[in-house]
């Protein structure tokens, strides 16, 4: 694992020098917006229709990202930030599905510290650029049990100052199971995300392993679906042992679909670690088109 992390900086600075020259900033937001149509907010549901094209646009809004304890006050680094995130995808076959997804910061507030050592005011920034693949050996097809692996890419081209991606190129692996009954479908993610080891204050950011879990009710008649998730990482080294280092939230939301598009609203809450929101809110919308879509239920 560690000459595959070396690796992958000098490999991306000969095909893409503008994308992997060396930085030092570090994501503060970590929340993972899934690229496909058929997803949640952050879980992969693993579902491929060969030759279906799939975009989506969202907009999120988080309250109290990441702060630092000062006893009976808190200092924050990132107070708030309204971000904005775009993906596109396709699937060449029904077994693979290749995307782009890109984010970053329309505005923020907060106080970070430049390279001088000097206070500076966080102003709106590019996030990082992500490549991925979603691959599905037993088939991508919807079934009552479903499974596929997901790599992704991330390509370092965050600007340091805008803390709004992680230093250098990185890598995300990840395996997605799904089970589909009638009117419920429960999706669980697990994985593994690498990243350089940077130190913020007393906070230690590494590689991590991440977890999701996701719920959603759809049918009855009606073109709305229900879902809940609860999504969160903690330090590949050591897990679960630094309460500041972990991250954990949940959230709630509605979909309603109009045609080839759905729209998505949600909001939820932090609920463990430094670089967890108090409050974030998130719509998407998401547009497919190329192959029908799903049905409600499943035979």
């Amino acid at each position: 694992m560690e000459d595959v992390r070396r690796a992958l900086p000098l490999l991306f600075f000969i095909l893409l020098p503008a994308a992997a020259s060396a930085q030092s900033g570090f994501a503060a937001d970590t929340f993972d917006l899934a690229p496909g149509s058929e997803d949640l907010f952050s879980c992969r549901s693993g579902l491929i229709v060969a030759g279906r094209v799939e975009a989506v646009l969202g907009t999120g809004w988080a309250w109290h990202l990441l702060g630092i304890d000062r006893g009976e006050t808190t200092e924050w680094v990132v107070e708030q930030r309204l971000g904005g995130f775009a993906s596109l995808a396709y699937a060449p076959l029904s077994s693979l599905r290749l995307g782009l997804s890109f984010g970053g910061a329309a505005f923020q507030r907060g106080r970070r510290t430049d390279e001088a050592g000097a206070a500076a005011s966080l102003e709106a920034a590019d996030g990082d650029v992500w490549l991925s693949a979603l691959w599905a050996p037993l088939g991508g097809g919807e079934s009552i049990f479903s499974s596929a692996i997901e790599t992704s890419l991330r390509l370092g081209t965050a600007p340091p100052s805008g803390l709004t991606g992680d230093s250098g190129a990185g890598v995300k692996l990840g395996g997605i199971l799904a089970m589909h009954i009638g009117w419920l479908r429960v999706i669980l993610n697990l994985g593994l995300v690498t990243r350089q080891r940077t130190v913020f204050r007393d906070l230690e950011i590494d590689d991590g392993l991440y977890y999701r879990l996701g719920a959603e009710i759809s049918g009855f008649g009606i073109p709305l679906r229900f879902f809940s998730e609860l999504t969160g990482e903690t330090r590949l080294n050591s897990p679960f042992s630094s309460r500041p280092a972990e991250i954990m939230e949940t959230l709630l939301g509605v979909r309603l679909d109009i045609g080839e598009f759905g729209i998505v609203l949600g909001a939820g809450a932090g609920l463990l670690g430094a670089k967890s929101p108090t409050t974030r809110v998130l719509l998407l919308v998401k547009w497919t088109a190329g192959a029908e879509k799903r049905d409600a239920q499943v035979e």
